[in-house]
């Protein structure tokens, strides 16, 4: 009996064994298959009661409009999402879901709200966003996105599900109120910046404006609050206007220590060459004229100190909108200090001196004045770029010596001409002083006669109304200059 009995047991326990075999096996292939997931939350779970009722595994009634347990036992909402309770949409493990606009139906497939499938690949629900393999919310195309789910057209930084901007290669950029604009960082202001929060240029290098201008995402220059700046550029991190001319924030033009000019009274500014340029962006430059006498009343009008240098009577010139100086009384060192304009200062009125130093004489001016800088081509005509003095010829003027082609311009100090002989003209002048005299007085055409007498006017004279000359040599015959 014993060994009958032994068989019987051994029998009965290769069935169970096989059994336990049969079932470890579906449990294995349940692992790999993710209805196992689904049914791990649902299985014996909901139910309905004999009233009707829709019941959770303790008796519990589920009071949700338009739900139900599908096939598998699980409940679901109108749309086909996965719901817990209390109408939660929940992932595949049961955790609730922080969203309302995406979830996973019966089947386990990523859905939008009303069920319709997400095609995009490798994408998954972190706190409530879509995000891509890289951790980076995106929307349903596809797209890089901000919180605020507009497009980001980046291929550099995205926002991460918990709300931080990362780079390409997946590092927080930790900086106080940042966004993405684009392929930019930009600051709470929208400065563009780097991802240590130096302000930078549309070229993403670092600019050193102190934090006071910078670019927005568009390119304009803007304030540290992010104000545009009226026209202007940053260049070697100095803000200029559209001439190209040093500027504050407020647009006005400043000095190189940073002072504003004349308090916005201005003709002239500096460059970054740390050159004076006017208002038009010229570039300008103090030209010695020479020397020419003076009286007790003073050509040039305005008296601005004993003993400066000839760079301090240059500056308070620039400084007070003039643009003509004479010095006198002179030491070699400093001088007496008289500053005026063409509007008010004749300073050839009493003609030229014989000689002084370089700070005048006793009533003689050693005069500069402001004028555009001549830039010398690299030819052997010798001409000059921008400011060129063309010669056109020799022009014959009126008979009488007395009523000349060119006539003294409207400009009454102009009209002051030295005219010992009734010729109005200049006199004891030679072509580079009375092209120096024409420029300081914003003059275009000259008229040299005899190598001394200089007339002056602007270029739409007719000169040539009693014809040409075939030599300049001639007695009331004017070598015509004209200034481009």
């Amino acid at each position: 009996m014993g060994f009958i009995e032994n068989i019987r047991n051994y029998k009965k326990n290769k069935i169970i064994i096989i059994i336990i075999i049969c079932i470890l096996f579906w449990i294995i292939y349940k692992l790999f298959n993710k209805d196992i997931l689904l049914e791990k939350l649902t299985i014996n779970k909901y139910t309905y009661n004999t009233s009707g009722n829709l019941i959770n595994s303790t008796g519990t009634k589920i009071n949700l409009p338009n739900i139900k347990i599908n096939n598998n036992g699980y409940l679901i909402n109108r749309y086909g999402l996965l719901i817990d309770d209390y109408g939660n949409l929940i992932d595949l493990s049961g955790n609730k879901l922080n969203s309302n606009k995406y979830g996973y139906d019966s089947s386990g497939n990523l859905v939008t709200s009303t069920g319709i499938p997400i095609l995009v690949s490798n994408v998954q629900i972190r706190n409530g966003y879509l995000v891509n393999d890289k951790n980076l919310i995106i929307n349903l195309s596809g797209n890089l996105i901000d919180l605020s789910e507009n497009i980001i057209y980046s291929d550099i930084y995205g926002y991460n599900s918990n709300g931080n901007i990362i780079n390409s290669s997946g590092v927080i950029i930790n900086i106080a109120g940042a966004k993405i604009k684009n392929n930019y960082l930009i600051n709470r202001y929208g400065l563009l910046i780097d991802e240590t929060n130096n302000l930078i240029d549309l070229s993403k290098n670092k600019l050193n404006t102190n934090n006071r201008f910078g670019y927005n995402f568009i390119g304009e220059v803007v304030n540290s609050y992010g104000s545009k700046i009226k026209n202007a550029t940053i260049y070697n991190n100095k803000l200029l206007n559209e001439q190209s001319l040093l500027i504050d924030l407020s647009n006005n033009m400043i000095d190189l220590l940073g002072n504003i000019i004349d308090n916005n009274k201005y003709s002239y500014g500096y460059d970054l060459s740390q050159n004076n340029l006017n208002i038009s962006g010229i570039l300008m430059e103090w030209n010695n004229v020479g020397c020419y006498n003076d009286n007790n009343t003073h050509v040039i009008k305005n008296f601005r100190g004993n003993n400066l240098t000839l760079d301090q009577c240059k500056q308070i010139a620039i400084l007070n909108n003039d643009t003509i100086i004479g010095l006198q009384n002179g030491n070699n060192i400093n001088g007496t200090c008289y500053t005026g304009n063409q509007n008010n200062s004749n300073y050839a009125k009493l003609g030229i001196a014989s000689s002084c130093n370089p700070y005048g004489g006793t009533l003689i001016n050693n005069v500069y004045t402001y004028v555009p800088k001549l830039i010398k081509k690299e030819s052997s005509d010798n001409g000059w770029k921008n400011t060129t003095w063309y010669n056109v010829g020799c022009f014959n003027d009126y008979r009488d010596g007395i009523n000349r082609v060119i006539t003294p311009p409207d400009n009454p100090v102009v009209n002051n001409f030295i005219d010992p002989s009734g010729i109005n003209a200049y006199v004891n002048l030679d072509i580079n002083n009375c092209k120096n005299l024409a420029r300081t007085y914003g003059n275009s055409l000259i008229g040299i006669q005899n190598n001394n007498k200089c007339f002056i006017n602007n270029k739409n004279i007719n000169f040539s109304i009693y014809g040409a000359n075939s030599t300049c040599s001639n007695q009331n015959v004017n070598n015509i200059y004209i200034l481009e």
